[in-house]
This record gives structure tokens, C-alpha cells and sequence, in this order.
């Protein structure tokens, strides 16, 4: 598993893990929260450079989010970190 928060703290940049981990097979789960334990989009990790890493890596698998924080309420920080990946994801499509 490549948990973004966590490898965020310390190992960045995450992107590279990506790239390193993802071709080898050995990961089954991407677990996506900012380093700040909330939804992606409530911080400032770098999320359109690792979505664009797990496009790059062929990435076809749900990507969990489990924030520990909210920003506002339940359903602002849900859709605030779906619309941050689904955001990174069309643009690294391009």
C-alpha cells in the first residue's frame, strides 16, 4: 500500500514512489489523504503530480480516501477530495 499521507511526511515526493512501486506489482491499495490528514484538495500535496503518476503507471484500481479532518462537514470534505483527483485525473489525461 502507498499511503500518500503518510509517505508525504516521510518520503517525498510521492510521485516518485508511485513510479518506483507501481511497475513492480507489489501494491494493492493507494490510500489518498493530504499529509494534513484530510481529503485531498484540504492541504497542499502535490496531488495533480501523483495522479499523474498513477496515470502514467496504468493505475486501474479504487483509490481510497479516509480523512481525519473535515472541512465543514462530512459531504464538503467528500466532495472536495473527490473533486481534487477526478480534477488531477483529467488533467493528467491530457
Amino acid at each position: 500500500m502507498i499511503d500518500i499521507s503518510a509517505a508525504g511526511q516521510v518520503e517525498p515526493p510521492v510521485a516518485d514512489l508511485v513510479a518506483r512501486w507501481l511497475p513492480t506489482g507489489l501494491v494493492g491499495h493507494i490510500h489518498a489523504n493530504d499529509t494534513n490528514r484530510g481529503a485531498p484538495g484540504m492541504g497542499d500535496d502535490p496531488f495533480p503530480a501523483i495522479v499523474a503518476a498513477l496515470v502514467a503507471a496504468g493505475w486501474s484500481h479504487p483509490v481510497g480516501v479516509e480523512p481525519f479532518r473535515t472541512l465543514i462537514d462530512a459531504r464538503v470534505t467528500a466532495a472536495t477530495g473527490i473533486a481534487t483527483l477526478r480534477a488531477c485525473e483529467m488533467a493528467a489525461a491530457r
